[in-house]
C-alpha cells in the first residue's frame, strides 16, 4: 500500500544509493570489528601460552637449587596458581572482572622465592635467574590480564548494533516491498 504510491518513485534512486553506501560502510565496519576482536583473541592466547611456558621454566629453574623441599613447595604453589587461573580467573575475566585470589597465590610464589636459603655460589647464580624470571612472569601476567579484559568500546558496540538493526530493517522492508509489488 505505502510502497505503491507514486510519491516514493522519485526517491528510489536516492534510496538505492544510500542503501548501497550504507551496506558498503557497514561491511567495512563489520570487517574491522571482526579483525580487531580476532587480533585481541590471538594476542591473549599468545600471552596465555607464554605465561604457561614461563611457569614451567620457573619450576625447572628451582630444580637447580638441588633442594627437594623447595622444589615440592614451588610445584605445589605453581599447580595451585594454574588451577586458580583456569577455574577462577578465566571465568572472572570473561565477565570483565579480576580475580584477587589468583594474585595472592602469585605473590605466594614470590614468597617461596624470597625465602630461598643459599648453600653456595651456585645457588646465588640460580637465584638471580629465578628472580629475573619471576619479574618477567609478573609482566606476562599483567599483560595477559589487561589484554583479556580489553573489550570493544561501548560507543563502537552501540554503533555496530544500531547499524546491524538498520541493515536488517532495510532488508526486511525491501523484501516486504517486493512482496507488495508482486501482489
Amino acid at each position: 500500500m505505502i510502497f505503491k504510491t507514486d510519491s516514493f518513485l522519485a526517491d528510489v534512486g536516492g534510496i538505492n544509493n544510500f542503501v548501497s553506501l550504507f551496506g558498503t560502510l557497514y561491511g567495512i565496519m563489520a570487517a574491522f570489528i571482526v579483525f580487531e576482536v580476532w587480533g585481541e583473541y590471538n594476542g591473549a592466547t599468545k600471552l596465555i601460552d607464554e605465561e604457561a611456558l614461563g611457569m614451567e621454566r620457573l619450576y625447572r629453574l628451582t630444580l637447580y637449587f638441588r633442594d627437594n623441599k623447595l622444589s615440592q613447595m614451588m610445584k605445589k604453589a605453581i599447580n595451585k596458581y594454574i588451577d586458580l587461573v583456569i577455574n577462577r580467573e578465566f571465568p572472572a575475566i570473561s565477565k570483565g572482572e579480576r580475580d584477587k585470589e589468583t594474585s595472592k597465590v602469585f605473590r605466594e610464589i614470590f614468597s617461596i622465592i624470597n625465602n630461598i636459603k643459599f648453600d653456595d655460589d651456585h645457588d646465588q647464580t640460580v637465584f638471580d635467574h629465578v628472580l629475573e624470571h619471576y619479574g618477567k612472569l609478573g609482566e606476562m601476567r599483567t599483560n595477559r590480564v589487561n589484554q583479556s579484559l580489553t573489550r570493544l568500546p561501548n560507543l563502537l558496540k552501540v554503533f555496530f548494533y544500531l547499524s546491524s538493526f538498520f541493515a536488517l530493517l532495510i532488508f526486511v522492508l525491501r523484501v516486504y516491498k517486493r512482496l507488495l509489488i508482486i501482489k
